[in-house]
């Protein structure tokens, strides 16, 4: 039985270095910054876009779930280092899809001087549509999908309803099934 336990305290410590290892960017792929003036400061993100395309390519706008996650999937207050919106961006750009990946508010390089206390969800929402119409006005996209975790699907949900036209398609990724009423007072 010790050795039962030792066999799995060694996994857990292997995956997380493996979990927190630096993911090196595919070299079809190319990064660059984003930033979204907001009247509370900067919302930032990185924009993944495959580097030999022809023409007009999609763009999806990945928004992460609840808590300090980062615009790649991370939180150092939570002990996680998934990168999984990283390496979405990154399957994505492999298939001839642009990505936006950002750092929700008070996350990151998003940190910005407004209180936890004064945030509100709908703060969420209007950074969504900001990035949704930066997106759309980027005249090397041809549509704009909104793809939003947990909680970013609804935040997602509600700004994609708002900016009908400059929406092409919503994903939900393991979104609410229930009343959004319900699951915001239980947040």
């Amino acid at each position: 039985m010790k050795k039962v336990y030792i066999i799995i305290l060694a996994l857990c410590f292997a995956s997380k270095i493996f979990a927190q290892a630096e993911i090196k960017l595919d070299p079809t792929l190319s990064e660059s910054p984003v930033a979204l003036k907001t009247l509370s400061g900067t919302i930032a993100g990185t924009l993944t876009i495959p580097k030999n395309t022809n023409g007009k390519i999609p763009v999806v706008l990945i928004i992460a779930g609840s808590g300090p996650v980062d615009r790649d999937g991370n939180s150092a207050k939570l002990n996680l280092a998934t990168n999984t919106y990283k390496l979405i961006a990154e399957a994505l750009g492999k298939d001839g899809i642009a990505s936006l990946r950002y750092d929700k508010r008070m996350v990151g390089e998003s940190a910005i001087g407004q209180k936890e206390e004064n945030l509100r969800f709908d703060d969420y929402v209007d950074d969504a549509i900001g990035l949704i119409n930066l997106l759309k006005d980027d005249q090397r996209f041809s549509k704009v999908i909104v793809l939003g975790h947990s909680e970013g699907s609804l935040v997602g949900m509600l700004a994609a309803a708002s900016t009908v036209g400059n929406t092409n398609a919503f994903i939900s990724v393991a979104g609410a099934g229930r009343r959004a009423d319900r699951v915001l007072r239980s947040k």
